[in-house]
């Protein structure tokens, strides 16, 4: 009889405690979103191209700090960097604060980073290439080109589009800088150990400013010991 009292006692002390993690767990959670616009720039979806890294909603991770990963739907709006996400009935985004460790989404991983962009500093969502002593990041953008009206020897107007440009690429540095990578020269007089290393590395490689050749680049670097 002792023995069952016991196991009942432990198991309501379990189910209490689990449940309290879930309560804690949901409440960080919900302090992490925020809820979507109630209207949007762009309703009538009368454009071509996309804003969205995939247009349709699909199953991610979010990660918040000492916490176990949450599975959402969600989909990324590159064009204005919002992860959206569907929680307990609601359309929300995601505020990518510090409480944030990452969000999977396909083979893509999404980090909030804290970043230099047109002459401010930007907090958002970037896509993480690499980590270690150094960290990779690509900025993913894309441009609103409004509908206009036809020009001359133009048959009709110019429909509103999405249109993909350039990456922008980042490093976050140990003491927790983050510079732009601007020009492909530069880049040796961002590192400043590991000389030798470094030296026979560029003399060997043309690095540019594409992700092929920066990820090569990070992975030899945080290799080093």
């Amino acid at each position: 009889m002792k023995n069952l009292l016991f196991t009942i006692l432990l198991h309501l002390i379990l189910f209490h405690d689990g449940g309290s993690q879930s309560l804690l767990s949901g409440d960080l959670v919900t302090e992490q979103l925020v809820r979507m616009p109630s209207k949007s720039e762009l309703l009538d979806n009368d454009y071509d191209g996309s804003p969205f890294l995939n247009d349709s909603f699909q199953n991610g991770t979010l990660t918040i700090r000492n916490q176990p990963g949450l599975v959402l739907p969600m989909r990324y709006n590159i064009y204005q960097d919002v992860m959206e996400v569907k929680f307990r009935g609601r359309m929300m985004q995601i505020n990518p604060g510090d409480l944030i460790q990452s969000i999977l989404l396909g083979k893509e991983t999404l980090v909030p980073v804290k970043y230099p962009w047109e002459s401010s500093m930007r907090q958002g969502l970037l896509f993480l290439l690499d980590s270690g002593k150094v960290n990779l990041y690509k900025k993913r953008n894309i441009q609103f080109e409004p509908w206009r009206a036809a020009r001359a020897q133009e048959a009709g107007p110019k429909r509103a589009r999405f249109k993909e440009s350039l990456e922008s690429f980042f490093l976050e540095f140990s003491n927790h800088k983050v510079v732009t990578l601007e020009k492909a020269k530069d880049l040796p007089l961002l590192f400043h150990d590991h000389r030798n290393e470094l030296d026979d590395f560029f003399s060997k490689n043309k690095i540019k400013l594409k992700e092929d050749k920066l990820k090569e680049l990070i992975h030899f670097y945080n290799s080093l010991q």
